[in-house]
């Protein structure tokens, strides 16, 4: 039998290169977006009132993630996928989806607001208004994500990036307008009102209303999404403890003026992460056809995956560190200045917990939903004891430790699992190299900081410099730990020829 070959078709690789380009240029731009929204929201609102409208997303997020979403996107994804042949399983798949989805939201929401009026009444007509948000949104992963899954089943990413970035330029348009009035409610309302265009798009969009909101849902479909499901959902249990956990502490502990800062560090990296998530997305769906056709390629798309998340977060990192005074600057404004170290270090977060989320959306794309239990149990109870015994005696920076701790231990845990699928040493060659040039760039970036007081010029010129000096060390550095050959190079440069 002719060996198979490890490198993937260029016809597959010129697909995913465009749906690639698609989402990487509608996240740059919703990125952009996105930061101008948040940058003037933060500019506006006091530490307290920033750390009121950061309370209502992250308590909002905790309810509905794990009693609405429970991991149901990830299976939906792969069950889409399998029943590629059979179009009125896929129609059944959707409308269960979406009818289902949409009864937990309500029962989740009811419940939410029940508790709000009980213990903080003030927040309830917020929350009310961020819930609605949640439905609908581009940025939320409920009503919207069934919408899209047949375009991101199959790759095809343009219509769920256009209508996403309908959503970010009007919240931006509206948030700018009303900068000198903003309050979280005025806020929220804004958001509201820029998702809903986009959302009726998709929902009119082949007449997916008619699928969706008149077609009788399917029982065993149903019992089938929830079994699929029972794993995710209490994974997703045990990483939204993890997530929200550093909320929680800082709050009962500290109040909203400090749970404000944590949000405005946290809301650096933010925009990031939806840009990281481009990789495990459109791997996903070729991971799982090839799971069942071709497992050596398998395994070289979920590497090639886990390379591209690592050297692109630690990318990100380095260069929110070595724009750290600018960064901060522009993002949340002087009030927030002092707190440096904790954006730098915040920073560094990235790296483990878009290794955990890269790790956890493969697995699952794999059908190995069982297995990401173990790695999700470390990351929660990693990150509560982190949180009992660094919070209460650093703040927000012992959150952040906390946080990075938790997601180092989780993905450790998750790269174990994954050496067992692949049975060979090729992850383990990955990773020694990248732990090295890890150390090499972190000690970089620590010397380029510790050295500009010392620099005889003004900031703006330290900067620049700083940032060239480090962009040039990325690249040797990358190059010297061969975690970027010559034949990626190639076949970069291949497939940009051929599709141009």
């Amino acid at each position: 039998m002719p060996q198979l070959p490890l490198s993937p078709s260029h016809h597959s690789i010129r697909r995913l290169a465009g749906a690639s380009v698609i989402l990487a240029l509608s996240q740059i731009v919703g990125m952009m977006l996105n930061f101008l929204s948040l940058s003037t929201l933060q500019h506006s609102f006091s530490k307290a009132d920033n750390g009121t409208f950061f309370w209502v997303q992250q308590l909002s997020g905790f309810a509905f993630i794990i009693i609405t979403e429970m991991g149901m996107h990830s299976a939906v994804m792969r069950l889409y996928v399998e029943a590629s042949a059979d179009r009125e399983a896929q129609d059944r798949i959707l409308t269960a989806f979406f009818q289902l989805r949409f009864l937990l939201w309500l029962a989740t929401t009811v419940v939410l607001l029940s508790i709000c009026f009980v213990l903080e009444p003030q927040i309830i007509v917020v929350m009310t208004l961020y819930a609605l948000y949640s439905l609908i949104a581009a940025r939320s992963i409920l009503l919207r994500t069934v919408l899209e899954t047949p375009y991101r089943a199959q790759n095809r990413q343009l219509v769920p990036a256009l209508t996403g970035l309908l959503d970010m330029v009007l919240m931006s348009i509206f948030i700018l307008a009303d900068r000198e009035n903003l309050t979280p409610l005025r806020a929220v309302i804004w958001f509201c009102l820029a998702a809903l265009p986009g959302f009726f798009i998709l929902l009119g969009i082949n007449g997916q209303w008619k699928l969706l909101l008149t077609k009788r849902y399917d029982t065993s479909v149903i019992k089938r999404l929830l079994h699929e499901t029972l794993p995710i959902f209490v994974s997703l249990c045990l990483m939204q403890i993890q997530d929200k956990s550093d909320t929680f502490a800082l709050n009962l502990l500290y109040g909203r003026e400090v749970l404000g800062v944590y949000s405005a560090v946290m809301r650096v990296t933010l925009p990031f992460v939806g840009l990281l998530m481009i990789i495990s997305t459109v791997m996903a769906p070729s991971i799982t056809q090839l799971r069942m056709t071709d497992n050596e390629r398998c395994k070289v798309y979920v590497l090639e995956g886990l390379k591209l998340t690592l050297v692109a977060a630690t990318a990100c990192a380095v260069g929110i560190g070595s724009l750290s005074e600018g960064a901060i600057w522009a993002t949340a404004g002087n009030q927030y200045l002092p707190f440096s170290l904790e954006f730098i270090v915040g920073a560094w977060s990235l790296v483990p917990s878009m290794c955990v989320a890269y790790l956890f959306a493969i697995l699952v794309a794999l059908g190995l939903n069982r297995t990401v239990l173990p790695m999700m149990l470390v990351l929660s109870v990693g990150a509560v004891i982190g949180n009992m015994v660094f919070t209460p005696n650093y703040g927000v920076l012992g959150a952040i430790t906390a946080r990075i701790t938790a997601s180092v231990l989780a993905a450790s845990m998750g790269l174990i699992i994954l050496q067992r699928f692949m049975r060979n040493s090729i992850l383990r060659t990955l990773l020694l190299r990248f732990v090295l040039f890890v150390c090499f760039i972190a000690i970089s970036l620590w010397g380029a900081l510790a050295a500009t007081p010392y620099l005889p010029f003004s900031l703006p010129t330290v900067i620049v410099l700083r940032t060239i000096s480090l962009v040039v060390v990325f690249v040797l550095a990358i190059l010297a730990t061969g975690l970027v050959r010559k034949e990626d190079v190639a076949l970069v440069l291949n497939v940009v020829k051929n599709r141009f």
